[in-house]
């Protein structure tokens, strides 16, 4: 990183530029923090964790200017820790996320940017899974972060099997989603115990949570995000077109919708 200064033993070309795949950091750059996450480095998870977040922020409006041409201002997430509402773990020989630039997995014990109940999640799981012998692919976790919801997923090419729930006894909603087609955190949804979708509310509007759905993941972000884009919608009529990736499946206009008619009003967003 800039300021750094590193001995190179090895490097590879990419995109017409050399990158140091081998290297030792002599001198430190004085942007440079403790990651908190004791699995970074490895799990390809989070890159800029030894960055200070507001380098990072700079960083990000200096590549969105080169890439797009265009100077923006770059906010800041409201929570830099816990913030993210839904991880899929993925179940191979271990239990965490894809290593940096490989397939193979990184076993984890705990996700500082996801929640301080990782670890109960994953001790859960791999109780059922010594008990069960099943095969599975994924856990997939979400939370309420204003609501305290929480939902557990399993994601198996076999047949739900009820016992599963009881490993999750405190979650208002457990699934179990078949999936023999492809490697995606995503199936058919079978609901084993507990509530249908799981709440989570931004500002004054509770958007209703399916497990599969799509939804931003940085719930402490979404609500500065629907403002900062409220601001650059006008007229009455509304297409719900294009906004799915920036904010989670049409978030954006359904709320302006809602604004208009009623903000008590629920959003079940499913696919």
């Amino acid at each position: 990183m800039s300021g750094d200064f590193i001995k190179v033993y090895r490097t590879k070309r990419r995109f017409g530029r050399y990158i140091a795949i081998d290297f030792e950091i002599v001198e430190e750059s004085p942007l440079r923090v403790r990651p908190r996450c004791p699995h970074f480095g490895k799990c390809g998870g989070c890159w800029w964790q030894h960055i200070k977040y507001k380098e990072q922020l700079k960083l990000k409006m200096e590549n969105f200017e080169r890439i797009t041409g265009i100077r923006a201002e770059i906010k800041g997430s409201p929570k830099v820790w816990g913030f993210r509402n839904i991880s899929n773990f993925h179940i191979e020989n271990e239990i965490g996320f894809r290593r940096r630039e490989a397939k193979e997995i990184v076993g984890i014990e705990e996700c500082p940017i996801f929640s301080s109940k990782t670890g109960r999640y994953l001790k859960a799981l791999n109780t059922f899974l010594d008990d069960e012998k099943v095969e599975a692919r994924y856990l997939s976790v979400r939370e309420g972060k204003f609501t305290g919801d929480v939902m557990v997923n399993l994601i198996s090419p076999e047949e739900p099997r009820e016992s599963f729930a009881d490993y999750f006894p405190s979650v208002i909603s457990v699934y179990w989603s078949i999936n023999r087609e492809d490697d995606s955190p995503r199936g058919e949804a079978h609901l084993l115990r507990g509530v249908k979708y799981i709440e989570e509310k931004i500002g004054d509007v509770k958007y209703l949570i399916h497990p599969n759905s799509f939804f931003q993941t940085n719930s402490y972000a979404l609500e500065l995000l629907l403002k900062a884009v409220e601001n650059f919608v006008d007229g009455e009529k509304i297409l719900n077109l294009f906004l799915f990736q920036a904010s989670g499946r049409g978030t954006v206009l359904e709320k302006r919708a809602i604004n208009r008619e009623s903000k008590k009003h629920l959003n079940p967003k499913k696919s």
